[in-house]
């Protein structure tokens, strides 16, 4: 079975009238799409605990969830090259020092903050 699958590729590359990789990007269109729904449906389920804790507006969470979306859009593509190139266990290492080091920035920042709120 798992042979056949690992053939799957050539088989079709040589059939398709079109690049094969089409077909791949129609598959993970149709995996995004198809993932949105439950996402959309858990998210709904903080909105309010998130508004309440944060302070913002549901029109200021719904905004940083699509900046998020945005941004995962525009960062995605340039990484695929670099786990093509130096491995998958670098990039994981690279993004996990980077995701770190931004939020150890983030919770210096809100220390500052409640200690200039607060006169510490």
């Amino acid at each position: 079975m798992r042979s056949a699958i690992r053939g799957l590729p050539r088989l079709l590359s040589g059939r398709l009238p079109f690049f094969y990789g089409w077909v791949i990007l129609g598959c993970l269109c149709c995996a995004g799409f198809a993932r949105q729904g439950p996402a959309v449906a858990t998210l709904s389920i903080f909105v309010e605990p998130l508004t309440r804790e944060f302070g913002w507006s549901r029109t200021a969470l719904s905004g940083a969830v699509s900046l998020g979306g945005v941004l995962a859009a525009l960062v995605s593509p340039p990484i695929g090259p670099l786990v093509d190139r130096y491995g998958s266990r670098m990039a994981l290492s690279v993004a996990v020092l980077v995701i770190g080091a931004a939020m150890i920035l983030l919770s210096l920042r809100a220390r500052h903050e409640i200690n200039a709120r607060f006169g510490r």
